[in-house]
């Protein structure tokens, strides 16, 4: 019996590295994929690109809490509170309710390169980590004063923005529509991910976003497999 449980656990871990190696592999083949991509032409049609320009879209905006100039916001403040959990449960809960959500009446920007060749984006097919500002806070802001409830202990606030002449660097497939106009946009595939990053800001790079931060997979993965190797021993010591 005590072979068997071990021959079972070895086999058990045998797939947990199986999956750690694949995964692994995987997002190294994305982010190579990446690297290897040609830059950005007019006749790429149909193709995966990768753009680098700035935002052409002026600042025809201002974000409602921070009062940032902007092409593009997101907006949202939620409420926080605090309630006993219902019985049988113990302990307290964390409540949340959003009082205002609010993003720019358009989400399509304007882009240019270097050579003066434009490119319009839909940032709502990207979902992009923009420039960012929140923070918790105890008074509600004015914007959603008349909201405020005696029960609401926090309020979450953050703000998600792009401003003209922002840098940006863009993953996607180059189309063109039937005015003429090109367009990046997802390419609907996970392994050509459509990729929106304004040069600069913290953790903007293609390799951050698709593997949370790649160079640490080899420790990772070493990591896993020191730590699964002393589970087997302990395993085998103590099963009779």
């Amino acid at each position: 019996m005590t072979i068997f449980i071990r021959i079972i656990v070895i086999i058990v871990l045998f797939f947990i590295l199986l999956h750690i190696w694949t995964k692994s592999r995987r997002l190294r083949k994305e982010i190579r994929r990446l690297q290897e991509l040609p830059p950005f032409a007019t006749d790429l049609l149909d193709c995966y690109v990768h753009f680098q320009g700035y935002i052409a879209t002026p600042n025809q905006h201002t974000t409602p809490i921070y009062q940032k100039a902007c092409a593009f916001y997101l907006s949202r403040i939620q409420a926080k509170w605090e309630t006993k959990v219902k019985k049988p449960g113990k302990g307290m809960q964390t409540n949340t309710k959003t009082l205002h959500n609010e993003s720019s009446p358009s989400s399509v920007i304007e882009l240019m390169d270097a050579q003066g060749q434009e490119v319009s984006v839909d940032l709502k097919e990207f979902a992009p980590p923009l420039r960012t500002k929140s923070e918790i806070v105890e008074i509600c802001p004015a914007l959603c004063a008349e909201k405020v409830d005696p029960k609401y202990k926090k309020y979450d606030v953050l703000e998600r923005w792009c401003a003209s002449q922002d840098k940006v660097s863009i993953y996607g497939k180059l189309i063109r529509d039937e005015q003429g106009r090109l367009w990046l946009k997802h390419t609907g595939y996970e392994s050509y991910p459509a990729l929106f990053l304004i040069s600069g800001q913290q953790g903007q790079h293609p390799k951050n976003q698709i593997s949370l931060r790649q160079e640490e997979m080899p420790k990772a993965f070493g990591f896993m497999l020191v730590s699964l190797m002393l589970f087997i021993c302990i395993a085998s010591f103590f099963v009779v």
